[in-house]
């Protein structure tokens, strides 16, 4: 019985997208790509066209359906109430990772970190995106930002088989020292999927040690793991350490689909005629490595590393020095394909690979842990010390708790506190406790602005200690 062919949905775009496009879907025919391609339109020309959006939601279906979609650069829309084209492709597939290779390209384009060859691969839930925030008084506010297991586990699974496949020697996980707890399921799950890719280095790296190196000498990391809250900032260092972004290419990957593209502007100062079409290319390169196709792969990135050592450029990165000869997109192109099975002699070589089948670990039944309701902090807004305050708290009474800490929430001020009240030893705390321990403190003018509830899970506490405590 044949194997069902993957099915890999194209668009072309706005303003130079056409030609890329062009471009690719050549390579890919040279490379013997043995899928099925659907076309399908998005980007601003369908508003010219009339629509009101940049989109058709046949096309999304298209989107779904199919195993892939390689998208080509499209117009950026800034209409008031518009739907933006990317938040509405992250949300129906449920992007829940991205990925973002950052390489050096010297001597093609000047660099001084020769060896830098990275692959992040980023948390990218568009749910865990929203921070929510609360301003609390006249001089501060805060801010919440969700952490899951669930999602942690999700990039953490498809990171080591997705650098497996890439031919990657060594991953690293970035979490945050502070976030005790935020960070715990980012890093547990890295360590438990870590078990089945014992050929890869693991490594953990703190995120303010990676954004020095990354700075300065990149070439020391392979690829990166990042949790949601840090991954922006870190792939602007490592694209700004790698002076190639132009070049590089993106990918998307959601359970019900998934987004490869260039990032590329598609409205450009030159003709399309003359675009570059090479970040579109890496761009197919993640794809076909993501659908199995990695000989195919293989074949077209060392292909387009050849030619760029040889000196066949666009104009944008034509250079006397180190060009030797100036072409349009489709000579471009061209070269690449009459390249195809060549492989590069300055850059390192690729090698992709579907074959390494991770070693199963046998599955443990996870117990639930068991949660119990502790005691609340309640975080209060006065401009008393909290000498004034504890003594305030002394003459009231609280039937199954206790206060056992106060903090300021700054060193400048006094204006926020945050009140931790525990249960009484062998007692048991219940929401009804909760609501009497705010209610005596509301109603003796205590100006209650935040609560948080404090649990344990298997007796360990599930909240940090207090700092400046008094």
């Amino acid at each position: 019985m044949s194997k069902k062919k993957p099915t890999i949905a194209l668009c072309s775009g706005d303003g130079i997208g056409p030609e890329l496009m062009k471009g690719v879907k050549r390579i890919l025919k040279a490379a013997n790509v043995d899928a099925k391609f659907v076309e399908v339109d998005l980007g601003k020309s369908l508003m010219d066209k009339g629509l009101p959006v940049s989109f058709h939601f046949d096309s999304i279906e298209k989107i779904k359906k199919a195993d892939a979609l390689l998208k080509a650069p499209t117009s950026l829309v800034t209409l008031p109430g518009h739907i933006s084209l990317e938040l509405m492709l992250h949300t129906e597939l449920e992007v829940f990772a991205s990925i973002c290779p950052c390489r050096s390209f010297a001597p093609v384009i000047p660099n001084t970190h020769h060896d830098m060859d990275l692959l992040l691969i980023c948390e990218s839930e568009d749910e865990l995106r929203s921070i929510v925030e609360y301003r609390q008084s006249e001089s501060s506010s805060e801010s919440i930002q969700l952490m899951t297991s669930l999602s942690a586990d999700k990039v953490c699974e498809f990171a080591f088989d997705f650098a497996s496949r890439m031919g990657r020697h060594k991953i690293a996980s970035l979490t945050m020292s502070p976030m005790r707890y935020a960070d715990q399921f980012f890093q547990e799950a890295f360590i438990a999927h870590g078990e089945n890719f014992a050929h890869l280095d693991q490594e953990h790296h703190l995120i303010s040690e990676a954004a020095g190196m990354l700075s300065e000498h990149p070439e020391v990391y392979d690829t990166l793991v990042i949790p949601n809250a840090y991954s922006g900032i870190l792939v602007d260092i490592a694209s700004a350490g790698s002076h190639s972004h132009h070049l590089s290419a993106f990918g998307h990957i959601g359970k019900k689909g998934a987004l490869f593209e260039s990032p590329l502007l598609a409205d450009q100062d030159d003709p399309p005629r003359m675009a570059n079409p090479t970040s579109l290319i890496q761009a197919a390169t993640l794809m076909l490595v993501y659908l199995g196709f990695c000989e195919e792969a293989t074949s077209i990135q060392n292909a387009l590393l050849r030619t760029l050592e040889e000196g066949y450029h666009t104009p944008d990165i034509y250079r006397e020095a180190t060009s030797k000869k100036e072409l349009t997109c489709q000579e471009f192109v061209s070269c690449c394909i009459d390249r195809m099975g060549l492989a590069p002699t300055w850059f390192e070589s690729v090698s992709y690979s579907k074959t390494f089948k991770p070693k199963k670990a046998k599955s443990k039944k996870k117990v639930p842990a068991t949660k119990a309701l502790v005691g609340v902090d309640v975080c209060i807004a006065s401009s008393q010390s909290a000498r004034q305050i504890r003594k305030k708290l002394s003459d009231l009474h609280f039937s199954h708790a206790q206060l056992a800490s106060i903090a300021n929430l700054s060193t400048k001020t006094d204006e926020q506190h945050i009140l931790r009240f525990l249960a009484n030893s062998d007692e048991l705390f219940t929401q009804e406790d909760l609501i009497e321990i705010v209610s005596l403190l509301v109603k003796n003018d205590f100006d209650c602005v935040r609560t948080e509830n404090l649990y344990e899970f298997d007796g360990k506490p599930g909240f940090t200690e207090l700092d400046r405590t008094i």
